[in-house]
């Protein structure tokens, strides 16, 4: 199973402070929210992450490195141009190979990775939609 991170800071919804930051640096506890996804797929077995950049793309590069820091490899994909989260699945599809996993990289997220993988398989979906309900309305997860 592949993961890949979205991390092109192309919405609006944070803004101004995704004005001179990219969204996946923004802080939460001291650390860039993106340390919280990278640490969840590191968790639960991810060696070797993809993460789709555009907007403010050095400053995520430069923080996150090679991964190594959390004994994963990170392969950074650039979109010279915004293209939305179809258009980012679409810029990487020459490397993902097999089933995936799309997260954002601006959202904390605590997921079982495998049990959604196997109710997925189970069900022989060709896509499986992961939604949280608050009070406020959902956000979506597609992988």
């Amino acid at each position: 199973m592949q993961a890949i991170i979205l991390a092109t800071s192309e919405t609006d919804k944070l803004r101004p402070l995704t004005q001179a930051i990219p969204s996946a640096m923004l802080p939460v506890m001291n650390r860039p929210v993106m340390v919280y996804a990278v640490e969840l797929l590191a968790r639960q077995g991810f060696k070797h992450i993809f993460v789709s950049l555009h907007h403010l793309a050095g400053g995520i590069e430069s923080y996150f490195g090679s991964g190594q820091r959390w004994n994963v490899s990170l392969t950074y994909l650039l979109q010279k141009e915004a293209w939305g989260t179809a258009g980012a699945l679409k810029w990487a599809e020459t490397h993902l190979q097999e089933t995936f996993i799309v997260l954002p990289a601006e959202t904390l997220i605590d997921l079982d990775i495998r049990a959604a993988l196997a109710q997925h398989q189970a069900r022989k979906s060709v896509a499986t939609v992961v939604v949280h309900r608050s009070g406020r309305g959902g956000r979506v997860f597609l992988g």
